[in-house]
């Protein structure tokens, strides 16, 4: 075995075990694997180790929605917390240790738990605490534009004893949202935060 290339000779990834390595090309490893259907098939070392690749193409034909909104969501899930180098999803989710359940690893049973609680094409999975993994105790779903005032970033302000985010008081009181948070910012009194420009 190359000292350079880490030996995956048993491990298994998805339904996938590795039983050895079959070449190396340009300087990547390919391995054989066994999948738990009974097929062959060889497949990157680095497609393994991310998730990319997690079968002999057995699941995609058993529940053939790979081109699914439905699959797309939770492609997205695993990509964000779990594959994607993306800095952006490093920081709000990797970093965070934020992860896709166990049992959510399965697209069928992420599926069966979507039907099950409400899924429909113009909603959006949301987490409940933010600061949680994604599981069928923590998410839920909500329309597409009530998710994206639950993420990390939103900027929320409280007027009255009232607590709603910053947008949602610019849209609420016909002001455009950048002129609010100037205001917020340098500290306006409440009672002036909505008069309109002069």
């Amino acid at each position: 075995m190359n000292k350079q290339i880490k030996d995956m000779k048993g491990l298994t990834f998805g339904k996938l075990k590795v039983i050895n390595l079959s070449h190396t090309e340009k300087g990547k490893a390919y391995w054989l694997c066994e999948c738990e259907c009974g097929n062959a098939k060889i497949v990157n070392g680095r497609s393994l180790r991310t998730n990319k690749t997690k079968s002999c193409g057995c699941i995609q034909r058993k529940h053939g929605e790979w081109n699914t909104r439905l699959y797309s969501i939770w492609n997205g899930m695993i990509r964000r917390c779990h594959t994607s180098k993306s800095k952006k999803y490093t920081k709000n989710y990797k970093d965070k240790g934020i992860k896709v359940c166990d049992e959510w690893r399965d697209f069928l049973k992420f599926k069966e738990w979507a039907i099950n609680n409400g899924y429909k094409d113009n909603l959006s999975i949301e987490r409940i605490d933010i600061n949680e993994d994604y599981c069928p105790s923590n998410c839920k779903w909500i329309p597409i534009n009530e998710q994206q005032l639950n993420q990390s970033h939103t900027r929320f302000i409280e007027i009255d004893g009232v607590k709603k985010p910053l947008t949602v008081w610019a849209k609420e009181k016909g002001i455009h949202h950048n002129t609010l948070r100037y205001r917020v910012n340098k500290g306006w009194k409440a009672e002036d935060l909505f008069k309109k420009p002069q």
